[in-house]
């Protein structure tokens, strides 16, 4: 796959989540920021992607390679043509004119989903275009189709981190917009430079020196084992997004009281979310291609996923009594004064190597601590499982190139209609009925069921006996049920939880738990002490 491919997949990335940014702040004057009002944005903005990928994956296996690039440069110029006329819809339209009448919710819903279709379809196309064009054998499927997904998730992580500290600070929102155009408009022109020659070219021009490593290495030899039918590990990824979200909107609640939200958080703790599932990828599409039994293997990693978080969510909890500086920030009121925090970072101290012999007063560490350190200590290792099952669950599924783009783009609708679930059920019911801590352990539960499946799956092993294939599952459930059973126990009940998080104990506080509103949402109100 050429270099270039990937660089303008990644600044394709960075231009979609300053897009998110930006339109999310904007269509908060219109629709409001309580709950039910960002959950509709979230809504709109996934129906949008859904669209895009079913309309991009029947494209892609209809269409040559060249036609196939052509038509991802046309997309990326129609989402910076829209992103330009952004401002006047979203803010003159929407929110001066439309702004003051009461809307029904049902109808605010239609103009959100409506308003956002445009620009949400064009960047659903994008990866079932692209991986049909750069992959030209099934067997690399898992490879290249990773790659495009961690190198774009990737882009949208830098996306995030630039927007949140650079980009809207010292540009504001039309600016910031200005940039997103610009980054679409050369990813066009990049794409253009790329197509090939002739109509006729169906497989990828590649040259070795611009191969991804993992890329010449072939499938581990296995014998074909029956599998369930496309249809059910869709349905499997459909819950792991349900997962994936639902864990999403307990950490983003969980790190907006940690770190006590300011314009900074939001950002960052999604600029970190996404580079665990952009760097997982990474790593699985290196590794997807030499596991004989890929089946068993993304079963577990999904299973991996809640079971690790809950428990890095218990430990966490449990080290902050040991942690005397951040007990002593939970307890105040204030957040840190991020701006004033980081002037102590200067070029100079760098230059004169003063980081390194005093790093507790030339270096920043509070705020590293606080916006990098302890999210990633939560999130980096469930994410990075998450990234690298997706190229993994590509190994299990793609066995026909000519339905490669739609089996893509099926999966990642499948994924985003679980998201959706999980964002509805999580963000207005689960938080509201059992809480943050209540919320994780029944997440860890859910997990259980991933490697259940994968205990019973385990009957595809090559010629096992039925006595080796029984002692195999017990086994696998066994160790699954104690790990359940030990998440559910370590994680601490609300009463502790709230308490060690504002730096006090069970005794001194009365609290009860807000409703959330869901990730996309800049903001989150702590429980009420």
């Amino acid at each position: 796959m050429q270099r270039s491919t990937l660089w303008v997949f990644f600044l394709s990335g960075v231009a979609a989540l300053i897009y998110q940014i930006v339109w999310q702040r904007l269509l908060v004057f219109f629709s409001g920021t309580d709950v039910y009002s960002s959950t509709l944005v979230v809504a709109a903005f996934m129906a949008g992607l859904g669209v895009g990928h079913l309309a991009g994956g029947h494209l892609a296996d209809r269409s040559s390679r060249r036609t196939n690039l052509l038509l991802f440069a046309i997309a990326e110029l129609a989402i910076a043509a829209f992103s330009l006329l952004s401002r006047p819809l979203y803010y003159d339209l929407l929110y001066v004119r439309l702004g003051p009448r009461a809307i029904p919710a049902p109808a605010m819903a239609g103009v959100l989903f409506a308003s956002l279709l445009w620009p949400t379809f064009f960047m659903g196309v994008s990866l079932p275009l692209l991986a049909r064009s750069f992959t030209e054998n099934v067997e690399r499927a898992a490879s290249r189709v990773g790659a495009l997904y961690g190198i774009n998730t990737l882009g949208a992580a830098a996306g995030a981190l630039i927007t949140t500290w650079l980009l809207l600070p010292h540009l504001g929102l039309e600016g910031s917009v200005w940039i997103g155009a610009a980054l679409n408009a050369t990813c066009a022109v990049l794409v253009f430079r790329l197509l090939p020659g002739r109509e006729s070219s169906a497989s990828p021009d590649i040259a070795p020196g611009d191969r991804i490593a993992a890329d010449d290495v072939p499938p581990h030899p296995e014998t074909r084992v029956k599998s369930p039918a496309f249809a059910v590990w869709a349905l499997v990824y459909g819950l792991s997004g349900f997962l994936a979200l639902s864990l999403e909107i307990v950490w983003f609640r969980l790190l907006g009281v940690i770190v006590k939200s300011t314009a900074y958080t939001f950002g960052t703790l999604l600029a970190i979310y996404l580079a665990g599932v952009g760097l997982g990828s990474l790593a699985g599409m290196r590794y997807a291609g030499k596991f004989r039994r890929p089946a068993p293997l993304f079963l577990m990693l999904q299973a991996s996923i809640g079971l690790s978080a809950a428990l890095l969510f218990a430990g966490f909890v449990g080290l902050v009594e040991d942690l005397s500086w951040l007990r002593g920030y939970f307890a105040g009121y204030e957040p840190l004064d991020v701006l004033g925090n980081l002037r102590r970072l200067r070029l100079r101290d760098l230059v004169e190597g003063r980081m390194v012999t005093e790093p507790g007063r030339t270096l920043p560490w509070e705020a590293v601590v606080l916006y990098f350190l302890v999210p990633a200590s939560l999130i980096a290792l469930p994410t990075f499982l998450m990234g690298f099952s997706f190229p993994v669950l590509q190994r299990v599924v793609q066995s026909d190139l000519t339905r490669l783009g739609r089996r893509v783009g099926l999966l990642l609708v499948a994924n985003i209609v679980g998201s959706v679930a999980g964002t509805l059920l999580t963000g207005w019911v689960a938080l509201n009925v059992l809480g943050v801590a209540g919320t994780m352990k029944a997440l860890a539960v859910i997990s259980g069921a991933f490697a259940v499946a994968a205990a019973w799956h385990v009957s595809s092993v090559g010629s096992w006996t039925v006595h080796r294939v029984w002692t195999a599952r017990v086994v696998l459930a066994g160790g699954a049920a104690a790990v359940i059973a030990l998440a559910a126990v370590r994680v601490p009940g609300a009463a502790t939880l709230w308490a060690r998080l504002h730096g006090t104990r069970i005794d001194r506080i009365v609290f009860a738990e807000d409703a959330t509103v869901c990730p996309l949402s800049a903001s989150k109100p702590p429980p009420r002490l």
